[in-house]
């Protein structure tokens, strides 16, 4: 096989010549950088581990989407059961005009248990 250099092998197997250099170092192949050439049995040993290594990465990448989604899966089942609507009665309608009545104020909701609501400061100067 002919020598190829860091940089096209990087470019062929599409990652970064770093995640190369630094293989090779761990290796134990001195390289000092991506302009290095490297002979035909280093390049196809780094081809076969970055190939397994991808792949690996893939899988694990693909087992946690997987995770992810039955994760969310679950918590919308579980949001759908809290939140089930009560029977809504249709409302009566009034037998006359007279008997409608102006709305009267809205209540405003409390602040949940163990929180304090805190005032709101609005700026009107102009």
């Amino acid at each position: 096989m002919p020598d190829v250099r860091v940089y096209q092998l990087a470019k062929e197997l599409k990652v970064q010549s770093a995640l190369i250099l630094e293989l090779l170092d761990r290796m134990g192949r001195e390289v000092k950088s991506d302009l290095s050439s490297l002979d035909g049995e280093t390049a196809e040993m780094v081809r076969e581990r970055l190939i397994v290594a991808i792949d690996q990465e893939k899988k694990r990448q693909a087992a946690e989407r997987q995770v992810e989604q039955v994760r969310r899966a679950e918590e919308s089942k579980h949001a759908v059961s809290e939140s089930k609507p009560a029977a809504v009665a249709a409302p009566e309608a009034p037998a006359s005009a007279s008997e409608v009545s102006e709305p009267g104020p809205v209540p405003v909701a409390a602040a949940p248990a163990g929180e304090t609501a805190l005032p709101v400061a609005v700026d009107l100067t102009v």
